[in-house]
């Protein structure tokens, strides 16, 4: 298997697992947390599990959904930050959820289309080159 999505994936899963624990100081850490263990469980088993890749295209069109959802003003609540402007969609908590959820798509699109080019339905690259 590619080293380099080895690094990637397991470097991405990391990142959603901190940026789950950084949600608990959050005002509704209920919601955010699962939000980001999800994305770093589904990017940590690519690494070495099957992955039928309408899983991460799921993930991703949701999470891509809900973005674009808070930049058009879906979601009307934002916490104030010190120095963080917060005229229209510029508000500090809805860019960072945007830009989360953002990065949730982009991510799970990634392993969604490796899955799909791995050649079998539900194999992740780590499954096909191992059976090679």
């Amino acid at each position: 298997m590619n080293r380099a999505w080895i690094v990637a994936t397991a470097t991405w899963g990391l990142l959603f697992l901190y940026s789950a624990s950084v949600q608990f100081n959050d005002p509704d850490p209920w919601l955010w947390v699962p939000v980001y263990l999800v994305p770093a469980a589904m990017s940590l088993s690519a690494i070495r599990w099957s992955i039928h890749a309408a899983v991460p295209g799921a993930i991703a069109a949701g999470a891509g959904l809900w973005a674009s959802w808070i930049a058009w003003g879906g979601i009307e609540e934002s916490h104030l930050m010190k120095g963080f402007p917060q005229v229209g969609v510029f508000r500090e908590e809805l860019v960072r959820e945007g830009l989360g959820l953002l990065l949730i798509a982009i991510w799970m699109t990634v392993i969604a289309i490796r899955s799909a080019r791995s050649g079998r339905p539900g194999a992740s690259p780590a499954v096909s080159a191992a059976s090679e």
